[in-house]
């Protein structure tokens, strides 16, 4: 999170996780809790919400998803 390039640090992080085999789901709620402990205007934020846009999965993942399924609600 304290990295100089938010958003390369965070889809790093998540890619070398689920390589080492966390779960969708579990990858979710760890970046979940990022999400909470952020505060909206802070830039790093959005580089959050997006990681968990390509973990869920889906039409929010727009083709880059982390996962061959959608994560569902």
């Amino acid at each position: 999170m304290r990295a100089a390039n938010a958003v390369e640090a965070l889809h790093d992080l998540a890619v070398t996780l689920r390589d080492e085999g966390t779960s969708q789901m579990d990858l979710f709620a760890l970046y979940q809790k990022f999400q909470e402990q952020t505060a909206g205007d802070d830039p790093r934020y959005d580089a959050i919400v997006d990681m968990m846009d390509l973990i869920r999965g889906g039409p929010w993942a727009k083709g880059h998803a982390l996962f061959s399924t959608e994560l569902g609600d």
